[in-house]
């Protein structure tokens, strides 16, 4: 991760890669999920990364 990279930007970055994975996430969850995730993993992981792996746990959580 650059460390130029600010807190609102990585955000950004992981919501969106959230609904371009998940397309019946909406906007306003996804950015609350995605501050979330910046909270547990503090910016250790690329946005993109931590997203992926997000939806990947709760994939495995959801009945099919």
């Amino acid at each position: 991760m650059s460390d130029k990279m600010s807190k609102n930007e990585w955000i950004e970055r992981c919501a969106a890669r959230m609904l371009a994975q998940q397309a019946t996430l909406e906007s306003g969850p996804a950015l609350d999920l995605a501050e979330q995730v910046w909270t547990d993993a503090r910016g250790a992981l690329d946005p993109e990364q931590a997203a992926d792996m997000e939806l990947r746990g709760r994939s495995t959580l959801t009945p099919a």
